[in-house]
């Protein structure tokens, strides 16, 4: 199951299609465009009708990140659905195997998300060495430690009837954190969860304008559902520390008075995650100060 907006997966599903004979099991792949604007995209999906495999939709508006994910599950024939964001790339011959081979061990698994060996560009350097800085923490091993708190939605397989009775929060309809809740929802069901080592290649590396802006966004997204997630964040902990010891004003002064000076490390070659995470907190304690107003 493939959710896409504004990107061609077609080589995902010509890989997936090749890969769907190293097991013995009938594969269907469907691919849900939630509405591209964009024309050439469109025109590329269209090479999906051609797949054996392969059944193309595209919704006439734009629903979301997490409803088009329930949309997906409705749609859906076989017992085990593969969710795998479009801009994923195969790195290896036996994911199918992999996963098909663990369905018995948990009702829902989680592969992994790996990123190229060398940064693409510098202008994708600061969303490229973030995540490659949080890599050595998200083995299988160390994810199994948390397995509903580390849980991403980029890749991963669950039972049918487990997405029909714990479905994504629909409410969710910007970037960030639907992946949180669900993993906590998943919990609260009695949902097993195993993660394994599985990866999926992040192909779609964001500019670093771009990151940064959804920064912004997600954050957002945060104070929305603040009560929903305040046990399951570390930004809003960060938060509440500073406002238990009142330093909540002072942090939020200080980084107005240095935002654009991380912001230009940030959107340099060689950005500071360190500078990364105090970016990310001080956004968060102006919007939610301004959102409580």
């Amino acid at each position: 199951l493939i959710p896409t907006y504004n990107y061609d997966c077609t080589q995902l599903v010509k890989d997936l299609y090749r890969l769907s004979f190293t097991i013995d099991e009938e594969v269907e792949v469907i691919v849900a465009d939630d509405c591209s604007p964009r024309n050439d995209i469109v025109e590329a999906l269209l090479q999906l009708d051609s797949i054996p495999i392969c059944r193309r939709i595209r919704l006439d508006k734009n629903i979301g990140r997490a409803a088009i994910r329930n949309y997906l599950a409705g749609q859906a024939k076989g017992e085990w659905l593969l969710y795998l964001d479009s801009d994923g790339g195969i790195v290896q011959d036996d994911f199918l195997v992999r996963y098909w081979e663990s369905r018995n061990k948990a009702m829902v698994i989680e592969g992994s998300i790996i990123h190229p060996d060398k940064c693409p560009s510098a202008r994708q350097s600061l969303r490229y060495y973030y995540e490659k800085s949080a890599e050595p923490m998200f083995t299988a091993q160390e994810r199994n430690k948390q397995p509903y708190a580390c849980f991403r939605t980029f890749n991963f397989m669950a039972r049918r009837e487990v997405m029909l009775r714990v479905p994504f929060n629909e409410k969710f309809r910007r970037y960030g954190y639907e992946d949180i809740l669900f993993g906590r929802n998943l919990h609260h069901n009695g949902v097993s969860v195993l993660h394994i080592d599985n990866p999926l290649m992040n192909l779609d590396i964001e500019t670093n304008e771009i990151f940064l802006n959804k920064v912004t966004e997600a954050n957002t997204t945060l104070i929305e559902f603040y009560n929903d997630l305040r046990f399951n964040s570390r930004i809003i902990h960060s938060y509440e520390f500073l406002k238990k010891w009142h330093l909540e004003s002072f942090s939020r002064f200080s980084f107005k008075m240095i935002q654009s000076i991380i912001r230009k490390n940030l959107l340099s070659a060689h950005p500071s995650v360190f500078l990364f995470n105090c970016y990310k907190l001080g956004n968060f304690c102006c919007l939610i100060h301004d959102a409580d107003k």
